[in-house]
């Protein structure tokens, strides 16, 4: 009996094509039910994703000799190379937060979990390259899925909008970190539009993109607003060199019109919009600094002082903040400025790593960014559509946490830093598996 029900798990497993090699049908079930939740519930479930992350690491520690061995046969020596320089940088965070701690003291777990989410996602990623898990298929199903969750959470518990002054916000969620994350979803799933066979799927894709709009709008995240010609045009670009009509040109402009539209509709949105632009214009010019853009680019100006002041190791988390009251600082900023990054960092996540760990933090945050993009980037025409298609989601996610890095944190969270890894790992194994089975069937 259980043979059997397994023999028909297996062949449902086969028919969905999510997870290739079925050899372990239940375990495979639970595997392809944690990633699914694990995006599914990342802004609108707290806890979600963090816990199906711990999920996914008891599987691949489950399997992780069966993962090495199938490694050891199968990956040729330049694509070792690639997926050492992929579990380098996974691993850089963590070693940039140790080497502090060792050198300015103060031990304490929390400082290392974020971080460690990164560097535990290396065995998830030899997990599912042994699996040969299709990652990008999985996201096609959940992101539009995650999107209307997350706009049902706002729908229905409209009042923790109402304590950020009416941006989009969930319990767990702040606005920034939520604009962010929106801007996220509505790029993967316009690039997913191109992935979309039948007609069903692409109004499904079609949708989340106008949900997710909204989410973007309602954020009121002007620092994540900045992302969006670039994805539009990264979008566009894509699109051109893949399909020779010029729908893609005419929806990029209809998109865009759409977007400056809703500005120009909406006095909120451009309100806020103009405002961001102005506040800077004031804080060049000297004459407001303690406006919300004027506070971020005075903290800036600070964090590159202290930076310079002790550049090998840091301040560790929160250290810099009794030398906020030096005299360096008397021209650079007011109280509410040192009031402001004392107690929320200075708003930008190389500067914020470069004050934590110094030279080695801000080395991590650049090769979380620059390495994937660098991969990423690569293999976007592949001929191999899971490897072009991974690598496509992952340049616009990528894109956008660079864009959205400037202006605040995006690993800073534990289910942020959590999900970076998830889909790191996710995405890079596709693009390894796919690259390792090519090679097997060119040598056969």
């Amino acid at each position: 009996m259980n043979f059997y029900i397994e023999k028909k798990v297996g062949f449902i497993l086969g028919k969905i094509n999510i997870i290739e090699n079925h050899k372990f049908a239940f375990i495979d079930v639970l595997l392809s039910i944690a990633i699914f939740f694990s995006v599914a519930g990342f802004l609108s479930i707290r806890g979600m994703t963090n816990k199906c992350f711990f999920v996914l690491l008891a599987i691949s520690v489950f399997f992780l000799r069966k993962s090495i061995v199938y490694l050891k046969d199968n990956i040729d020596r330049a694509l070792f190379r690639e997926l050492l320089m992929v579990i380098i940088i996974l691993s850089l965070p963590t070693i940039a937060v140790f080497v502090n701690h060792v050198v300015v003291g103060n031990w304490a777990y929390r400082y290392f979990d974020g971080p460690t989410r990164m560097l535990y996602s290396v065995f998830i990623m030899m997990l599912f390259i042994y699996k040969r898990v299709n990652y990008s298929k999985m996201l096609f199903i959940t992101i539009p899925l995650a999107i209307f969750l997350t706009a049902l959470e706002v729908y229905l518990h409209p009042e923790f909008s109402k304590q950020w002054g009416g941006r989009f916000a969930t319990y767990y969620v702040d606005p920034n970190t939520f604009g962010t994350y929106s801007v996220v979803l509505f790029g993967i799933c316009l690039f997913q539009t191109q992935f979309s066979n039948k007609k069903l799927m692409l109004f499904y894709q079609i949708a989340g993109v106008i949900v997710s709009a909204w989410l973007v709008m309602g954020s009121g995240t002007r620092g994540s607003w900045v992302a969006l010609p670039f994805i539009l045009i990264v979008w566009l670009f894509v699109y051109k060199k893949r399909y020779s009509n010029d729908f893609g040109y005419w929806a990029a402009c209809l998109l865009f019109v759409l977007l400056v539209g809703l500005f120009y509709f909406i006095p909120s949105l451009r309100e806020r919009a103009l405002s961001g632009v102005m506040e800077v214009y004031y804080w060049v010019n000297g004459e407001s600094i303690d406006t919300s853009s004027g506070i971020r680019l005075s903290m800036w100006k600070m964090s590159w002082q202290l930076f310079i002041h002790n550049p090998v190791f840091g301040y560790g988390d929160g250290g810099y903040i009794p030398y906020l009251s030096k005299p360096w600082f008397g021209s650079t900023a007011t109280d509410l400025v040192k009031e402001t990054i004392a107690c929320c960092g200075p708003h930008n996540e190389l500067l914020t790593n470069m004050l934590n760990s110094g030279i080695l933090g801000g080395i991590s945050v650049i090769g979380l960014f620059f390495v994937p993009l660098f991969f990423f980037l690569k293999n976007t025409f592949n001929s191999n559509n899971k490897i072009s298609e991974a690598s496509q989601v992952g340049l616009v996610y990528i894109i956008v946490l660079i864009v959205s890095s400037i202006t605040g944190g995006v690993f800073h969270l534990k289910y942020t830093a959590t999900f970076y890894g998830l889909t790191i790992a996710g995405l890079f194994a596709q693009i390894f598996s796919e690259k390792m089975a090519n090679s097997k069937t060119q040598h056969n």
